[in-house]
């Protein structure tokens, strides 16, 4: 695997290119702005692959160029294909890139949680302004990587935000009726929370829940019957929501939600606003922790940030913090 930056520095040559998914959510409404931008700075290599098969070629030819700054423009399942190929022991590139996550996909947590802009072209503006002014520094920040092994992935997979159980089916439920709406960003996650909420409101369990043998940091959490689980490292999710209340020394944030939980309508209004309170314990069905280690057994699917994955008790799913990767806030 190509070795993560401590976090403290960038390189000494700093060269930014610039990797634009076409077929992103946001990037398929338009871009001219973006487009506008880029061609007024000629010396910007600029990639833009048209299907998930050519990310890779468009990373090693940005790579050939030199590239150490990199802006990616596409949604979460853009950043997991770059970080899949950076990442790898077969990286293009001999050190790995600092990266500005451009907002260009139907769902753009990872970008929404660092930037200040909320636009493609506010956000490359500023890397801009800071890379010409020799301040880029100043705008760094890090986010520790998830590597996602086991399961059907017949290789590691790397990410920031894993999900199953509830997330599972909530991210295909999305797929498969808000997404084909055209529905962006905050919105389809404020549409779906609403309708777990409504279920909750009427006495109805949002999810069935799914059996899982978890162990935590290598030590045994139990058999459970899980309504939700999600693990991340951001410091916050779709409209700014923060459920993780846990602490501890691990890099992952993880949050758990059981079957039978009690008073589940007044645990999510605690939970998103990521402070303890004496409801939100395991004998009450819920639990939220930090680790470095998780090992997931149980049947069914799963998602690291827009991927799908299949885990199996004889193939279980294990999560592992590998490190801080450097990003730029835009």
């Amino acid at each position: 695997m190509n070795h993560l930056s401590s976090g403290d520095a960038l390189p000494s040559e700093l060269k930014l290119g610039v990797l634009i998914n076409t077929q992103s959510g946001r990037n398929r409404t338009g871009m001219q702005a973006l487009d506008a931008l880029l061609v007024s700075h000629p010396d910007i290599p600029v990639e833009r692959p048209t299907a998930p098969a050519a990310t890779a070629a468009s990373l090693a030819a940005l790579a050939s160029r030199g590239v150490t700054v990199l802006a990616v423009c596409g949604g979460d399942g853009t950043v997991q294909q770059v970080l899949n190929v950076i990442l790898a022991p077969a990286s293009p590139f001999a050190h790995v890139p600092a990266l500005a996550i451009l907002p260009g996909g139907t769902t753009n947590m990872i970008a929404h949680d660092l930037n200040d802009a909320s636009r493609p072209t506010a956000v490359l503006e500023t890397i801009l302004k800071h890379f010409h002014g020799k301040t880029l520094s100043s705008r760094l920040t890090t986010r520790p990587v998830i590597r996602l092994s086991g399961g059907d992935a017949a290789v590691p997979a790397y990410g920031l935000f894993f999900g199953a159980a509830g997330i599972y089916e909530a991210t295909m439920d999305n797929r498969s009726g808000i997404d084909r709406l055209g529905v962006r960003d905050g919105l389809g996650p404020a549409l779906r929370i609403l309708a777990i909420l409504f279920k909750i409101a009427i006495g109805r369990d949002p999810f069935a829940p799914t059996p899982m043998q978890i162990a935590i940091d290598g030590r045994a959490y139990g058999e459970k019957a899980t309504v939700v689980l999600l693990a991340s490292t951001m410091n916050k999710l779709s409209m700014g929501l923060k459920p993780f209340w846990g602490d501890g020394q691990g890099s992952i944030r993880l949050t758990l939600v059981f079957e039978a939980s009690r008073s589940l309508l007044s645990a999510v209004w605690l939970a998103v606003r990521s402070r303890p309170h004496k409801l939100l314990t395991p004998a009450n069905g819920y639990d939220s922790l930090c680790a470095d280690r998780i090992e997931l057994a149980f049947d069914g699917g799963c998602v690291l940030d827009g991927e799908n994955f299949q885990a199996s008790r004889a193939r279980p799913i294990l999560l592992e913090s590998i490190g801080n990767l450097q990003f730029l806030r835009g």
